[in-house]
């Protein structure tokens, strides 16, 4: 059993406790319970002097989680899974406050998300790794003083499902230190960057995939990486503003290629 303290500047305790237990040498199962902090504050991006001179409390977030973690096949497969639940107390966010046809960012209410994820690793040779991660995520406003219309609605950038799969090879070649290829894709579901989840805002199912190669020297001093990301070049949105005035969305980067260079002293 595990117990974690640490002080937020403002006095207030970020706190975890934590227990597990070996199952046997390839298995254990754990649970804990974790209260964590986010400072109040003004909105220091108001359009409004009555936005920027109204303060917002500090979020609270109590987290409970249990889990199993195992390694199968002489541990060459090994999977995590986790159930969790956030009651989260003064939910910041920034809304749109049809009064005013503004956006303040303020301290909503109560709300929770709850859900599982799943991680596996396997082994698939000596120099093939295959990675794996699975989460389901469910989230519900549940108080929302002053502003009725945001009740039951989604929290922001939750998408119900998220996937990622990767798959890393080392190339066995007999030359000093060591090169490797990686390749992987991502999905998630339909989600939302307004809090009234509307449809002109939100953002659809979206996947993208990637691929790096990298090549470290023997002495681990030297690391070079060439990356591309968004390899078919797909358009999805990532966010967006509404107000009463416009309407804005933002769309994700085109196949871009980044290098790297990097030495260690």
């Amino acid at each position: 059993m595990a117990c974690e303290q640490s002080a937020t500047p403002l006095g207030l305790l970020h706190t975890k406790v934590g227990i597990s237990y070996d199952i046997n040498r390839n298995a254990l199962v754990y649970g804990s319970w974790s209260v964590g902090y986010k400072a109040g504050g003004f909105d220091d991006r108001a359009t409004s002097i009555t936005a920027a001179t109204t303060p917002f409390a500090p979020e609270i977030v109590t987290t409970y989680e249990v889990g199993l973690k195992a390694d199968w096949l002489d541990h060459r497969f090994r999977t995590n899974l986790s159930l969790f639940y956030n009651d989260i107390g003064n939910y910041q966010t920034t809304a749109y406050d049809p009064s005013t046809g503004l956006s303040q960012r303020f301290d909503l209410g109560n709300a929770y998300s709850e859900g599982l994820e799943l991680e596996t690793t396997a082994q698939l040779g000596n120099n093939l790794t295959w990675q794996n991660n699975f989460t389901y995520l469910y989230s519900k406003i549940t108080s929302a003083a002053g502003n009725p219309q945001y009740l039951g609605k989604a929290l922001l950038y939750a998408p119900r499902f998220t996937a990622f799969s990767s798959l890393i090879y080392r190339i066995p070649l007999n030359i000093p230190g060591s090169i490797e290829l990686s390749t992987n894709g991502t999905f998630s579901s339909r989600s939302f960057s307004d809090l009234s989840n509307s449809s002109t805002n939100a953002l659809q199912a979206q996947g993208s995939w990637d691929g790096t190669i990298q090549y470290t020297t023997a002495d681990r001093r030297w690391h070079f990486l060439m990356t591309v990301q968004n390899i078919l070049g797909t358009s999805y949105s990532v966010g967006g503003v509404t107000s009463t005035y416009y309407n804005t969305i933002l769309y994700s980067n085109p196949t871009t290629v980044l290098f790297r260079a990097r030495y260690a002293l």
